[in-house]
């Protein structure tokens, strides 16, 4: 652990300030929680997110997809049916929750992909990206406990989307829907090309 700054006894007052200004941290400067403690700062995504958390079994795979804009989008596809769901946003306390878990628990640090020898077929996918910084960490039976905690707060945020029973006719109905949002970010935002990513992945 580094010596506290007082400790540097006979150091020019010059470079001592200039020290305490620099974020010596390599996960960036502490912060003060309520309590008056110190805590670490961890890495975050900010601004107006792009969220996609995908979980696959044998019978099916569901998509959650919450667009920078704030509409969400719940697709599922189990076997030949569909189940489509949307929302114009989600509850802003879901959201933010949403967005603490990933700090809390270091998404933007979970490795791109994380297995395990015990596998039964299910698998998670999550992406996030802001306008700055994207990233995106797929899990195959991995009990990691950040990991399941980033998905479970995703899971949890589109609680309140509700499905319906759709054909395959209104699933690509809704992927263009999503496509639309496209022409609302350049071609150099990170958002664009990992929204690109995904509805190629998912196309019927």
């Amino acid at each position: 652990m580094p010596q506290p700054f007082w400790a540097w006894v006979g150091a020019p007052l010059g470079v001592f300030l200039a020290v305490l200004a620099c974020d010596v941290s390599p996960r960036g400067p502490s912060q003060t929680d309520s309590s008056g403690g110190v805590v670490e700062a961890r890495p975050s995504l900010t601004g107006d997110v792009l969220y996609v958390c995908s979980d696959t079994s044998k019978e099916r795979v569901t998509h959650r997809i919450l667009l920078p804009s704030g509409k969400a989008y719940v697709v599922t596809r189990d076997r030949d049916d569909w189940q489509l769901g949307s929302a114009d946003t989600i509850d802003s306390a879901a959201r933010e929750a949403l967005q603490v878990a990933f700090t809390k628990h270091r998404f933007l640090a979970l490795p791109p992909r994380l297995e395990s020898a015990e596998q039964d077929g299910r698998s998670w996918d999550v992406r996030a990206s802001s306008a700055t910084k994207a990233h995106r960490s797929y899990n195959y039976e991995n009990p990691d406990p950040d990991y399941r905690a980033v998905f479970e707060a995703c899971s949890h945020a589109f609680a309140s989307v509700a499905t319906r029973q759709a054909d395959q006719s209104a699933a690509r109905a809704t992927l263009q829907q999503v496509r639309g949002h496209l022409s609302l970010l350049s071609a150099s935002d990170p958002r664009r090309q990992m929204l690109e990513d995904w509805l190629s992945e998912v196309q019927p």
